[in-house]
């Protein structure tokens, strides 16, 4: 005989609502979380997930949408986001709308059409307004790192890490070491994160009446081989001017692994010429000549308060939106950095 939730209420001694709240993934004391998960092992339930989905209209998937399912940096934050779903018996479908903004508008309009129990979403952009689409859906959406410039016109949860203040760490850190003029490498404008961190930069150093940080920006998603020809062609200018930059900061590691590889192949006698600072961790970092000082994210922490995030909201608790995380970065010393001598 097929076991139902009044076998389970009655084996545990509490009443069916209570048993519905746990199965819909609704808020429910840690005690009897437990009484309810022992007695369906016991019992052997199999939740009829069609039946809960067609009560609620809504299938129990998650999406955890990426502007680009090649960059494996993004790894941690899926994994913790798909572990964490799988505890309250949701599946996480992990897509990618490949930098293309109306591959982007599709995937949303399947999405709403499937009925979708929440998204995570990572912007391409921070012009990126796709979220709006999902909310007028009624279904929750919480952004992660790139938040949008209209988040104050349409609100939205969003946890990114603590951008600006990470930036300023770095720059303190370069003036300490005697690095007057420095360089900041950027790869995409169009992003909140990398805007921060260099705001934080320039401001330290304006702040201690130091010249402005020479700034290089590429105002759109270049090719590999175009990321090494705009390196090379600005490093030949900064090696140029009268005050020779002594320090380099890549504000993410994309261009930190394709500048120092562009760099290396242009000198070699790169570290004795340059300090670097880093805003991210890879592996690659340790093994260098000199392994680089970062600011490395917590990448799981913004996964796992982003999911935590989208569950409340699924569960209707909208108590304290719109939530706006900063999650604190680590800073890494090692030996990337050199003082320079007066």
């Amino acid at each position: 005989m097929k076991v139902t939730i009044k076998d389970i209420a009655r084996d545990t001694g509490l009443s069916t609502a209570t048993i519905s709240k746990y199965l819909n993934a609704k808020p429910i004391n840690a005690v009897t979380k437990k009484k309810i998960e022992e007695s369906i092992k016991k019992l052997n339930y199999i939740p009829n997930q069609t039946a809960q989905m067609l009560r609620s209209q809504k299938t129990k998937i998650i999406y955890l949408i990426l502007s680009d399912l090649d960059n494996y940096f993004w790894g941690g934050i899926i994994s913790t986001i798909t572990d964490f779903f799988e505890e309250y018996d949701f599946t996480v479908i992990t897509t990618s709308f490949h930098h293309n903004e109306q591959e982007e508008k599709e995937l949303i309009k399947d999405i709403i059409y499937q009925k979708a129990s929440g998204v995570i979403l990572l912007p391409c952009t921070n012009q990126d307004v796709t979220y709006i689409a999902l909310q007028n859906a009624n279904i929750p959406v919480v952004i992660i790192d790139n938040y949008p410039k209209k988040i104050a016109e349409h609100p939205v949860d969003y946890v990114t890490s603590n951008n600006y203040d990470s930036g300023r760490k770095l720059a303190e850190y370069a003036i300490q070491n005697g690095h007057e003029n420095i360089s900041i490498m950027d790869y995409f404008c169009d992003s909140s994160p990398i805007m921060d961190r260099v705001k934080g930069i320039r401001d330290v150093y304006a702040e201690n009446k130091l010249p402005d940080p020479i700034l290089h920006r590429i105002t759109d998603l270049p090719t590999y081989q175009n990321i090494m020809l705009e390196k090379n062609e600005r490093f030949n200018r900064k090696s140029s001017t009268k005050q020779q930059v002594t320090l380099i900061i890549f504000t993410n590691y994309v261009s930190a692994v394709s500048g120092l590889i562009e760099l290396q192949s242009y000198s070699t006698d790169l570290y004795e010429k340059f300090s670097f600072l880093v805003y991210d961790d890879e592996p690659l970092f340790l093994s260098l000549a000199r392994p680089m000082t970062v600011m490395k994210q917590n990448l799981k922490e913004m996964g796992l308060h982003a999911a935590q995030i989208l569950l409340k909201r699924i569960n209707k608790d909208y108590k304290d939106y719109p939530e706006k995380i900063m999650i604190k970065s680590q800073f890494i010393e090692r030996k990337s950095v050199c003082a320079v001598e007066k």
